[in-house]
């Protein structure tokens, strides 16, 4: 049987960072600041809420295409 040769085996190399695009955003001081205490609330970073942001509205444009009707309910499960 041939000896095994694994302390001479290539390291893998790390796997690479997602892609990211960076986007310029203006914003009003009003919309900031909601941007910041959003981001104070889920404990993330203002990049964080927005990502969270646009996947909601995108699943509520998605979800109106479809007919459906996006809405919030209380504890119960009742809208308001």
């Amino acid at each position: 049987m041939p000896a095994s040769n694994s302390v001479l085996e290539r390291p893998k190399a790390p796997k690479a960072p997602p892609e990211r695009i960076r986007l310029s955003l203006d914003v009003s001081p009003d919309l900031y600041g909601v941007l910041e205490k959003t981001a104070a609330k889920i404990g993330g970073s203002k990049s964080d809420a927005l990502r969270k942001a646009i996947v909601l509205m995108s699943i509520v444009v998605d979800a109106q295409a479809e007919g459906k009707i996006f809405g919030i309910a209380n504890s119960d499960g009742e809208a308001n």
